[in-house]
């Protein structure tokens, strides 16, 4: 490969400095990377959160992070997608075996924290992002609780010059070759692949669209939902007989918890119009939950199409009992091969061998 080839290459991967941010948001933690005043390397893990701009952290003012204070850093974090073998895109060659990730860097001048006020302010946001259930008292320069410990602290923030993403999630591949990577993915569906087809889709210019993602009348599947899906569910999920009593917030959170989630979406709108949810201990036994199709939908074969996908999903596939609650869609689960188990024809179950 010449030089120009690789710059174009990699041209494809980098992006705007919104997906850095976004990566430096959710961090559980950042990697900041210096130099001493005797010129030896200085990488130091931290916890870290973003305010106004800026990566600010906090630490004695005895520790080790004494040595970013005042220096040129670089601080990173990156996240693997998926190990994508080399098969998926050829036969027979090694080479296009990969990493697909997601990285951001962060260059500038780390520079210490003075000023009270603002000490408190990024501790508060500290605070908010590693202990957002609370538990404490308002963290303000004036408590006599707080006043010692802001004065000590060592507080700091790296307000960056340059910040960069790298997205290297297959935008270089041929629509053929990403939709074998996605049909991989699903098919072997290990930690973070079903999450990862998601990011890969999202970004390929192309927008593949395999055929297990493809529903009915134009809609698309969507196996790694999302919050804004969550809330769109619990709306839909209102006044049906199995959700009494619960709110909002709750519905949407336990479709956030499931093993397996599937929506069917408008392909433009991207609003949800159907969706089937699972739970799982991903070897011998699951359940089937909330399955649910907008009102105006029903009949039109989306109930089906998403159960159908949710049946397939890694945490349900290999299951050898599944069951499920209904009082009136038997006729739906019986083309899965779930039969009534019980007398009062309201639960039913799928048994595998």
């Amino acid at each position: 490969m010449t030089s120009i080839e690789y710059v174009a290459k990699q041209a494809h991967f980098m992006t705007d400095d919104t997906a850095a941010w976004a990566l430096f948001e959710r961090a559980p933690s950042v990697r900041f990377a210096g130099v001493d005043d005797a010129g030896r390397p200085v990488l130091r893990t931290l916890s870290a959160v973003v305010l106004d701009g800026a990566l600010c952290f906090h630490g004695t003012d005895h520790g080790e992070k004494l040595g970013l204070i005042d220096r040129e850093v670089i601080a990173s974090h990156d996240e693997v997608m998926a190990q994508i073998p080399s098969y998926w895109i050829h036969p027979e060659l090694a080479c296009p075996a990969s990493t697909y990730y997601a990285s951001a860097l962060a260059e500038g001048r780390v520079e210490r924290i003075d000023d009270l006020a603002h000490k408190a302010r990024i501790l508060t946001a500290l605070m908010q992002r590693y202990q957002p259930e609370g538990g404490y008292d308002e963290i303000r320069p004036e408590d006599k609780r707080y006043a010692k410990v802001l004065e000590r602290l060592l507080v700091a923030e790296l307000r960056p010059r340059n910040v960069s993403a790298k997205l290297k999630l297959g935008q270089h591949r041929t629509l053929s070759q990403i939709t074998r990577v996605l049909e991989g993915l699903w098919r072997r569906g290990g930690p973070g692949d079903v999450r990862a087809l998601r990011s890969i889709l999202e970004a390929h210019p192309a927008r593949p669209e395999p055929a297990f993602l493809s529903g009915p009348e134009g809609s698309t599947l969507c196996v790694s939902p999302d919050r804004e899906d969550a809330r769109q569910v619990a709306a839909m999920l209102v006044g049906q007989y199995w959700t009494e009593g619960f709110t909002l917030e709750r519905m949407a959170n336990a479709q956030l918890g499931s093993a397996a989630w599937v929506v069917a979406r408008d392909r433009d709108t991207r609003a949800v119009l159907a969706s089937a949810r699972g739970v799982s201990d991903v070897a011998r036994f699951g359940y089937v939950l909330d399955v649910i199709v907008r009102p105006d939908l029903r009949g039109r074969g989306y109930g089906y199409a998403v159960t159908e996908r949710l049946l397939d999903h890694p945490a349900m596939r290999d299951l050898r009992a599944i069951g499920l609650r209904t009082r009136d869609a038997h006729g739906l689960y019986r083309k899965f091969g779930f039969a009534n188990v019980d007398h009062q024809n309201t639960t039913m179950g799928l048994s595998r061998v």
